[in-house]
């Protein structure tokens, strides 16, 4: 028989087991102003706790050029002139710099203040293209249409000039319809700092000098010509000097350097990567170094070493380049 004792205590536990099971549901159960998630436990899984902090926004790419450019007024034509040839000569643009545009350092905003002021002597402009970008001047002197044409590419986010390519010529008009090629003034003194003595004895000794006979047997009447690649990756610049060049005594292939004229491309000083591709775009060179049949080191063209080549052009002469004429493919 139970007594009134057992009994009793018995009530007590009861209560307690009832009343602890209560409490911890309560607390796992926090109140809704508390400010902490609610968690409900099941027997099978945990729920994670979603993390409740605002993501870092990532900023999506820019399809085109910024349109908040600054305010830049062109220069009348007569003071557009003086400051082409000002930026042309200028001592403090040292390359890659082109008509003061560095390549990986100068912004897209910073190339449309520099070049803005000359759109008025611009035969075709669109330097807020970022697929198309460029700026031709064409300008008369003399009777001599001199052409500088400049292109250029942007970075992958649309801020920074990433590369250019320059070309440059100078025709006279002759007769009604023909013309021909001029290679003194007014070229040169437009020119004057990126021709042959002047860039060599400024940026010293390539890393490699290549040249090239281009021999249009096929085309009788085309002109033969040659080139003059000089490498310079650490300044980011590659040099061309191209010409007329003339076949003497059906042996010898001749071309003078004084009679020649420049196109370079330039890129970011120190990145070799886009160095070596836009070398082997644009001329067909690969690895740096000369690629026969059609390219040739100077030893293996002239008979001379790059050291002799760069002691004799780095002063101004009128010494011509002379080739085997058996060496060269015929084209």
């Amino acid at each position: 028989m139970i007594s009134w004792k057992n009994i009793i205590l018995l009530c007590s536990v009861i209560f307690i087991i009832t009343n602890c099971s209560t409490t911890e549901s309560k607390n796992i159960e926090a109140s809704p102003t508390s400010g902490i998630a609610s968690v409900t436990i099941s027997p099978t899984a945990i729920r994670t706790i979603t993390p409740t902090s605002t993501p870092i926004p990532v900023s999506p790419t820019p399809t085109h050029i910024p349109a908040v450019l600054p305010t830049v007024e062109e220069l009348p034509e007569n003071e557009a002139y003086p400051y082409l040839i000002e930026l042309l000569h200028s001592q403090d643009c040292q390359l890659p710099c082109w008509l003061n545009v560095v390549p990986g350092q100068t912004s897209i905003k910073d190339a449309y203040r520099a070049w803005v002021p000359l759109l008025g002597i611009a035969s075709h402009s669109n330097i807020l293209s970022p697929e198309d970008g460029r700026i031709y001047f064409e300008y008369e002197n003399g009777g001599v249409n001199v052409s500088i044409q400049t292109r250029y590419s942007l970075s992958a986010d649309f801020k920074l000039i990433e590369s250019m390519s320059v070309d440059t010529h100078a025709l006279r008009k002759v007769g009604n319809s023909g013309a021909e090629e001029v290679y003194g003034a007014p070229y040169t003194e437009s020119l004057q700092s990126y021709l042959l003595p002047d860039l060599l004895s400024k940026y010293g000794k390539p890393d490699q000098v290549i040249i090239r006979m281009e021999i249009a047997v096929a085309e009788p009447t085309s002109p033969d010509s040659f080139d003059i690649w000089l490498l310079y990756p650490q300044y980011g610049a590659i040099v061309l000097y191209t010409g007329p060049a003339e076949i003497i005594g059906g042996k010898t292939v001749q071309g003078c350097p004084s009679y020649s004229f420049v196109s370079l491309w330039l890129v970011e000083a120190g990145n070799n990567e886009m160095y070596q591709k836009t070398l082997e775009e644009n001329s067909g060179i690969k690895g740096l170094s000369p690629t026969p049949p059609y390219f040739k080191s100077t030893m293996d063209a002239l008979g001379m070493t790059s050291d002799e080549f760069f002691e004799i052009y780095k002063i101004p002469t009128n010494r011509c380049i002379e080739s085997p004429l058996e060496i060269w493919p015929l084209g």
